[in-house]
């Protein structure tokens, strides 16, 4: 056993967390002092092994507090429970040098920044181990962290020494999404050349390559990605492919690309809608228009309709979202001040929705009738 330090004056303020093994099951004891306050927690982990991990189910943190009339009277408490606690034998008392960080339920500091106050030998010295270990990913996360930041500074010089520098790039997409997103096709083809994949995830994924470059209308970057590897019928996790990310930006040169690579112009997303109905939803009449061969007459005359009651993308005010909610909340005097700025009250938003729709929507007779008096002054 290590002699467990003495618990000072000087150190006792702030968070400790008190391991205590026993019967090769770990209890923990997390005690914060603040200003007046000491509050304490109890639980227990059932199989020690979770020391590698440093990932534990607590409750949440402080705990209980018991207030005490002076700052001087929790210190002294809290310096009492922490001597007791460091006595009991096979304790580990460890005070964060840095922050620890307590997320909802769930401790996953690890051990790096604690000092070790006393406890048995062997589960120190594990403990110091994974301190290192925890070291070596840390530096890690920071080293993909500056690659991100390169990447979103669109520091080409940067990039190039940190991949040259043997940067390991992981097999997921990460990086070249954050490229993709940036509009940066350099730095996307240095990516894929350094070892990253164009397309190395599966279905239901949040952020696809592919699909960002559909979205930001980057054919370039999308026919890169293709030489790649990608997969042209990816889907994101509301099962949107591509495709149906170029029909609502109305990327008309990404849509051809995906179609001349054989991409299905039928595929529905989760929700049911295939993309002639998001280009009719969103206003993007050129990939509409690219669509409409080969689908029956009957489902184009409906999509049609619905495109010629919305406000084309180039053509929407930028404030005409701000409209639309202001009318659904039922804000009059927002919805005045946003048609004094200029936006039109008629003006058409995806899905063919209006001031006056959302305001019917919302119940809001106020704002109907305003909107009402404004498309009467219209010359």
């Amino acid at each position: 056993m290590l002699e467990p330090h003495s618990i000072d004056d000087e150190t006792v303020a702030g968070e400790w967390l008190l391991l205590l093994v026993r019967d090769d099951a770990l209890e923990y004891r997390h005690i914060v002092m603040r200003e007046a306050e000491v509050g304490e927690r109890r639980g227990s982990v059932t199989e020690l092994p979770a020391i590698d991990g440093m990932s534990w189910d607590l409750p949440p943190m402080p705990g209980p507090r018991e207030t005490f009339d002076s700052t001087d009277a929790a210190r002294r408490e809290c310096q009492r429970r922490l001597n007791e606690a460091t006595a009991e034998g096979g304790v580990l008392v460890c005070r964060s040098a840095a922050r620890a960080e307590w997320n909802e339920h769930r401790f996953d500091h690890g051990l790096i920044g604690f000092d070790i106050h006393g406890g048995d030998v062997g589960i120190v010295e594990r403990i110091r181990e994974q301190q290192l270990e925890d070291q070596e990913q840390r530096a890690q996360m920071d080293l993909r962290e500056r690659v991100v930041w390169a990447i979103c500074e669109r520091n080409h010089a940067e990039l190039g020494r940190l991949l040259a520098g043997g940067f390991t790039l992981s097999g997921t997409e990460y990086h070249v999404c954050h490229a993709v997103r940036m509009g940066d096709l350099r730095m996307v083809q240095a990516l894929l050349a350094a070892g990253a994949v164009a397309d190395g995830g599966t279905d239901d994924e949040i952020w696809v390559p592919l699909a960002v470059a559909a979205a930001t209308g980057r054919a370039d970057i999308a026919a890169s990605l293709l030489e790649h590897g990608a997969r042209i019928d990816r889907q994101d996790d509301h099962g949107w492919n591509p495709l149906h990310e170029a029909a609502k930006a109305d990327a008309d040169e990404v849509a051809a690309l995906l179609l001349a690579g054989g991409l299905d112009p039928t595929a529905r997303t989760k929700a049911g809608e295939t993309p002639l109905e998001i280009a009719a939803a969103w206003g993007s009449r050129r990939v509409f228009e690219r669509l409409v061969p080969g689908v029956p007459a009957d489902v184009v005359d409906r999509a049609r309709a619905l495109l010629d009651r919305v406000t084309p993308p180039a053509e929407r005010h930028p404030q005409t979202a701000a409209l639309l909610w202001a009318a659904y909340r039922g804000r009059a005097d927002e919805v005045q001040r946003l048609l004094e700025q200029g936006v039109p009250v008629d003006a058409t938003a995806p899905h063919g929705r209006t001031a006056t729709s959302e305001a019917e929507r919302g119940g809001h007779d106020d704002v109907l009738a305003l909107l009402a008096r404004a498309k009467a002054a219209k010359p």
